[in-house]
């Protein structure tokens, strides 16, 4: 059961020692991929999750920045952790 709960936090948080988030909490990498969103950094976005989407068409920076134009994602908040 321990072993599910820790493949669980490494999914959720990157679980690559060489990524991003690979030092952040669960929160923190939610947190830090939706500031990433809010900023119009793709890459940045894409480079929290461990599987890649097959097809990143519909996350650039251009559409990123076209959805921003029309709703800015701002007060973002985290409002709890299920451990």
């Amino acid at each position: 059961m321990v072993l599910v709960g820790v493949i669980t936090i490494v999914s959720i948080s990157g679980g690559d020692s060489d990524g991003p988030s690979s030092d952040l909490s669960a929160k923190d990498t939610a947190k830090a991929y939706l500031d990433a969103l809010s900023s119009g950094d793709a890459a940045k976005a894409l480079s929290f999750g461990n599987a890649q989407p097959s097809n990143t068409d519909l996350l650039t920076d251009e559409i990123l920045r076209k959805q921003l134009d029309t709703m800015p994602i701002s007060n973002i908040r985290i409002l709890d952790e299920d451990k």
